[in-house]
């Protein structure tokens, strides 16, 4: 066997084995939100939303393995759309209270105040619990061991299939696919995104490029920095991120925040709330506010002070993402 190859294998087992080794090590950390918690905070915002904004409908796309109903709140009746999907892997719980800030900021927002605007350019799609089974004993697959985020090319799971029938009908104008990373990788918050080689068509590649930057930028001005991937490589699209954009035709970002210890769940909901925010932001036509407010921030910011900010900075013990490292991609 040639050594590069050799080499490779290598060290994609041995990283294997100490994420799996790490994430059995995981407990769910106190206060995190769990399924029938969050379909009461989703109940209880729909019941003060009747009485005033009027501004969100719940809906069920269908049911997990176990027979929970896979919540989506809508909010907003733009003409433009974006749809989130967070949680796919139940032992990664930041999205999820992450989604339920934005969403609870997005109902109870004034009129005349800049998050309740937004909505009158984009209708809000939110997913906050893709694996429902799988959050409620915190582990990554679903109740038939199966990876969500690794079906995508099949769909055998009914939480795949209710997620994929809710795109082809929305067709929003961007999807999220929202994610941690494993508790032992050592890299920073990211994007990643369709890129050139990936198969996705020159106009989704140059709408995920664009967003891309902005919400890079725009994290950056909110005190979260978060680092660019793109995909480069024509592997079987089986992850929501690459099978979205590249297969369905639809422009996606994955954001992924970092868990090692000394991250508090807050710290890592908060970034993904403003990763949220960034998104609507920008799709609801605040693009060049956005990059104004990065420009500004960097102007205030020498090159020296630039890493001071909220986000967990830890030193990358591990390359960027590659083509044969797709198990630390999520």
């Amino acid at each position: 066997m040639p050594r590069f190859i050799l080499t490779v294998l290598v060290f994609a087992l041995c990283g294997g084995v100490t994420s799996v080794s790490a994430e059995r090590n995981l407990t769910r950390p106190p206060g995190t939100t769990r399924y029938a918690a969050m379909v009461k905070q989703l109940t209880a915002l729909a019941d003060f939303d009747k009485d005033h904004s009027k501004r969100l409908t719940l809906t069920s796309l269908g049911q997990s393995v176990k027979g929970r109903s896979l919540w989506m709140a809508t909010v907003g009746h733009g003409p433009k759309s974006i749809f989130y999907l967070c949680r796919q892997h139940g032992h990664e719980p930041a999205s999820t209270e992450g989604a339920l800030a934005f969403l609870d900021t997005l109902v109870k927002a004034d009129d005349d105040t800049p998050p309740a605007h937004l909505l009158d350019a984009v209708t809000v799609y939110v997913v906050p619990m893709a694996n429902p089974d799988g959050s409620e004993v915190f582990r990554r697959h679903n109740s038939r061991n199966v990876d969500l985020n690794r079906d995508w090319l099949r769909r055998t799971q009914p939480e795949t299939r209710a997620f994929y029938s809710a795109l082809l009908r929305l067709h929003p104008t961007l999807v999220t696919d929202q994610h941690e990373l494993y508790p032992d990788d050592a890299r920073p918050d990211f994007t990643e995104t369709a890129g050139p080689g990936s198969g996705a068509t020159p106009e989704v590649i140059a709408a995920c490029d664009d967003a891309q930057a902005v919400v890079q930028g725009a994290l950056l001005a909110e005190g979260f920095g978060t680092v660019i991937h793109q995909v480069t490589d024509t592997h079987p699209a089986r992850l929501a991120h690459r099978y979205i954009s590249i297969v369905a035709g639809l422009p996606t970002l994955l954001f992924e925040t970092n868990r090692l210890p000394g991250r508090s769940v807050g710290s890592r909901a908060a970034a993904q709330e403003q990763f949220m925010l960034t998104v609507l932001r920008d799709v609801a036509g605040e693009r060049e506010q956005l990059l104004a407010e990065a420009d500004a921030w960097r102007a205030a910011h020498p090159p020296l002070l630039a890493s001071r900010h909220k986000a967990f900075q830890r030193p990358t013990g591990k390359p960027p993402v590659t083509d044969i490292q797709e198990k630390v991609s999520d």
